[in-house]
């Protein structure tokens, strides 16, 4: 269990910095309604370089990033890629779109009873590098709680 992040820290005896990232994040988003919160994530989505699929009757994405697309590096590499000729572009996204994920995501929101909060549960279903999941999760925190 503590090899998955499942306990906490002072039922294992471990110290929480050797613990790795657990596999489900959660955050919660207050003072605004369901419907904020699942727009801002799906603009959040929109802007990146990642397959996703939306199911509106549970509030619940399922995604996948071929590597990390949010960072800022990232975001230099797409640039650059922009400035290239389009000719090598397309021969890149053909090999790329065969290249297994680096992360596979799902988000499900739920409504907090009784007040307007919305818990924002992030699950990392595959991919083999904690620290992208971990990234990930940072990224969205940040700007799905931005006003």
């Amino acid at each position: 269990d503590a090899a998955r992040g499942v306990s906490s820290s002072s039922s294992s005896g471990l110290p929480k910095r050797w613990l790795p990232f657990p596999s489900e994040y959660g955050f919660e988003i207050t003072d605004t309604g369901i419907e904020r919160v699942q727009q801002k994530i799906s603009i959040v989505l929109k802007d990146l370089d990642l397959k996703y699929r939306y199911k509106a009757d549970t509030a619940t994405w399922l995604g996948s990033a071929k590597e990390n697309v949010w960072s800022r590096a990232a975001r230099r590499r797409r640039e650059r890629k922009v400035e290239e000729d389009e000719d090598e572009e397309d021969e890149e996204d053909k090999e790329e779109e065969e290249a297994e994920p680096a992360l596979i995501f799902k988000i499900q929101l739920s409504p907090e009873d009784g007040s307007d909060s919305v818990v924002v549960s992030v699950r990392w279903m595959q991919g083999a590098e904690s620290k992208v999941f971990e990234s990930f999760c940072g990224m969205l925190k940040r700007r799905v709680s931005s006003p």
